[in-house]
């Protein structure tokens, strides 16, 4: 079949891939979202000043200035609750975007952790892990050698 897989080499450079693949789309969605945050909260506070404005316009005015600064007053507020709105509507939006592929992500490895599990790929399986009951990364850790001195707390490290 065109574009599949056909060893295990592949197949861990295609993993490898759609992982860094995923990774960089997480990494875009969150910049996008703190863009998105930081580009609202720059309008929100200009409408704020505008209103702000006009309230202290407000003392100094009477009669038909009065009433049309108080109209003036109800259109912003009304536009930044609108604006507020929209806000919760498109940061919620790429959070459930974010949050699929977080998980999609969490399965791909999941599903990578069972396939090297089946196939004894696994650190531990080979015998090369020297701390197999203690590092956090036993269940996916595929390496051939393991360099570090120590494990403590899951983390291994090395001293030297």
């Amino acid at each position: 079949m065109p574009g599949c897989p056909r060893n295990k080499d592949q197949l861990s450079l295609n993993y490898e891939s759609i992982m860094d693949s995923l990774d960089h789309q997480i990494r875009s969605f969150k910049e996008l979202k703190r863009e998105l945050k930081e580009s609202y909260s720059k309008k929100l506070n200009r409408l704020d000043d505008k209103i702000n404005s006009i309230r202290e316009s407000m003392s100094m005015v009477e009669g038909d200035s009065r009433e049309a600064l108080k109209e003036k007053l109800r259109e912003l507020e009304s536009e930044r609750q609108r604006i507020k709105e929209e806000r919760e509507y498109y940061v919620n939006d790429l959070m459930e975007e974010l949050q699929l592929l977080v998980s999609n992500k969490k399965v791909i490895a999941e599903n990578k952790r069972i396939e090297d599990k089946r196939n004894n790929n696994l650190a531990t399986q080979k015998g090369v892990c020297p701390f197999p009951s203690l590092c956090n990364k036993r269940k996916y850790c595929t390496k051939d050698s393991c360099h570090y001195d120590e494990c403590d707390n899951g983390h291994a490290f090395r001293r030297s």
